[in-house]
């Protein structure tokens, strides 16, 4: 019925504590398969370990480094269950998380997309803050436009509706889901159930933070494209990139270079914010006010609303 999808790279930190979380789910018709994107630690012998305790653990090994896009791919193409969960290699699920969302899925079959809150925790597994997102179908379409309103690790979606996409683009990497609720939506109904049954863990070597400016161009490009899959576009379909920079967002979307530095400089200012660095924090809020001061309360609104 439910197949957990999980790429790792040089995750023998966090593994152990992540397969734990997923193998004492109250929730227990599921498999989990797991590629190994050719990691150069102990992340192999880790998973061969757990591979013997339970035999609901399918796994893959790369010759060479793919990707998590390509390996959630790669992944998805072995299995034929009707719903896929995402999970992150040193994310944390609550025991109680599948079965919650797997009984809702079943009561409402036509929700297709189902997120829930998140808890942010730190290298040590300590809570930092928490994070909301928009609940219902409507309030998700409004806002998904402006920002992604899932945690990867906390979806399930059912299959059909992936293969309408196709697969997840690694153009975005590795803002890739991000590209795909913006479809998903269009497709099927969508929630997010108002319970924190996710630990999403922030540290400085997760994919996010080793490329945040990456992340915030392409999120960028993602939220205005999903502007136009609304009207019936799609950039993707009308031109042919190999890569995406802040020259796609002038040229397709008209955005001006000042509105790109007002979004590269908000997300300085969060991460600063959330690293404690209040100094850096307050300085480029003064910049940003100058800039546009309703822009900037507009964004500080949407940020407190979605952090505890």
């Amino acid at each position: 019925m439910l197949s957990i999808i999980m790429p790792v790279f040089n995750g023998e930190k966090y593994l152990s504590e992540t397969l734990n979380s997923i193998l004492c789910q109250q929730f227990k018709n599921y498999e989990l398969l797991i590629y190994n994107d050719a990691s150069t630690d102990k992340t192999q012998k880790i998973l061969e370990y757990y591979k013997k305790k339970d035999e609901r653990i399918n796994l893959y090994k790369g010759k060479k480094n793919i990707q998590q896009p390509n390996a959630m791919n790669f992944l998805m193409s072995k299995t034929k269950n009707e719903y896929f969960a995402l999970h992150d290699a040193d994310d944390i699920s609550l025991p109680n998380r599948f079965f919650l969302q797997m009984q809702y899925l079943i009561k409402n079959s036509d929700i297709g997309l189902l997120g829930t809150f998140a808890e942010i925790i730190n290298e040590n597994s300590k809570t930092i803050r928490k994070i909301s997102y928009p609940c219902t179908h409507n309030e998700i379409k409004n806002e998904i436009s402006n920002n992604n309103c899932f945690a990867q690790s906390s979806v399930i979606f059912q299959k059909k509706f992936f293969n309408k996409i196709g697969r997840f683009n690694d153009l975005f990497n590795p803002a890739q889901d991000y590209d795909m609720w913006t479809r998903m939506v269009r497709l099927t109904k969508a929630e997010n159930l108002p319970l924190y049954l996710l630990k999403y863990r922030e540290h400085h070597r997760s994919s996010s933070f080793i490329n945040k400016k990456t992340s915030v161009i392409k999120s960028l490009f993602i939220s205005q494209n999903s502007k136009f899959l609304g009207k019936g576009r799609d950039i993707l379909k009308e031109k042919t990139l190999k890569s995406i920079d802040e020259n796609c967002l002038i040229k397709f979307f008209k955005l001006d270079k000042k509105k790109i530095t007002y979004e590269l400089k908000f997300s300085e200012l969060t991460e600063n914010y959330k690293n404690k660095k209040f100094i850096e924090s307050f300085l480029i809020f003064i910049e940003l006010l100058k800039m546009d001061y309703k822009l900037l309360l507009i964004k500080i609104h949407r940020f407190i609303k979605k952090s505890i």
